[in-house]
């Protein structure tokens, strides 16, 4: 079981990405508590100060496929995996298996 944080994540995908990850046996840190993964909608953040703020842990980020861009950048910005939302959707447990071995 991993512990994940949020970071910029609209109030409507949190709710679709905390169920995803009760079910895939995850959970959802607290506000200040320690996690293994951070999840980050490059869509809505800095990635650099996303990357600066999770201190090591590994960021795995989405957003809307049209914006291979702004996925680059992230990536860029040192995100350890970039997806698109869809890619978020079908697969993120599968997806926090492999940032945290």
């Amino acid at each position: 079981m991993a512990v994940v944080a949020l970071a910029d994540v609209d109030l409507f995908f949190r709710a679709k990405i905390e169920a995803m990850l009760t079910a895939a046996g995850h959970q959802l840190a607290a506000a200040g508590e320690p996690a293994d993964v951070v999840i980050a909608d490059v869509n809505r953040c800095d990635p650099a100060a996303v990357v600066a703020a999770a201190g090591g842990v590994p960021v795995l980020g989405f957003g809307r496929h049209t914006d291979a861009a702004l996925l680059r950048s992230a990536r860029a910005a040192g995100f350890a995996k970039v997806v698109p939302r869809s890619v978020l959707s079908g697969r993120l447990g599968d997806l926090i298996a492999d940032l945290v071995g």
